[in-house]
């Protein structure tokens, strides 16, 4: 017979071999109706990826343009989450290759994190340079759970000398084609 135990606080005994744990014997588990019945700290409660092969082209140098498909909404599952971000991708310079290009994480229109460089892509700085990127911030944003938060990843020609900077250059090659990803973990606090 299935019965019901509704409690505020649930604690083991202070004493013995296993003071002040409540053990699940093997073969039994604790489930979880939905996605947010079970949250700990620093577990992650939820993960989720975006790919876009947009490609987005710009010559304009000190200027932060978004990378066309980046944006993706994210709704929070709990209240002060912490939110990672994890971005990838490849970067193509046509010509020069001598300027390099940043990278940055925004949240909304706010820049969050932006330390990632690159001062040549090519080898040794020659042009007609690939390099692959990548991007990380553990964000805290502070808001209630069902908030909706929307990141994107943007660029940034360093100079403009007559550069092309491409990201998700071109379209297939052989059946592959470029593009990038963005990866979102929510962490319980």
């Amino acid at each position: 017979m299935a019965s019901e135990l509704q409690v505020t606080t649930i604690r083991g005994v202070p004493t013995g071999s296993n003071a002040n744990q409540i053990v699940i014997p093997t073969g039994q588990k604790v489930v979880g109706t939905d996605a947010n019945s079970i949250i700990a700290p620093g577990m992650a409660i939820n993960s989720v990826e975006h790919q876009w092969g947009n490609q987005t082209q710009f010559t304009t140098a000190q200027t932060w343009v978004d990378l066309t498909g980046s944006t993706y909404s994210y709704t929070t599952k709990a209240a002060n989450s912490k939110i990672l971000i994890i971005g990838m991708g490849q970067a193509y310079m046509s010509t020069g290759g001598g300027s390099g290009y940043g990278i940055g994480i925004f949240r909304g229109t706010t820049r969050i994190v932006s330390p990632y460089s690159n001062w040549g892509l090519g080898p040794h700085g020659h042009s007609n340079g690939a390099q692959p990127w990548h991007i990380q911030h553990l964000d805290a944003p502070g808001v209630a759970a069902g908030t909706a938060l929307s990141y994107k990843i943007a660029g940034m020609l360093h100079a403009s000398s007559g550069q092309d900077i491409y990201f998700n250059y071109g379209g297939s090659w052989n059946g592959l084609s470029n593009f990038s990803s963005m990866i979102i973990t929510e962490i319980a606090q």
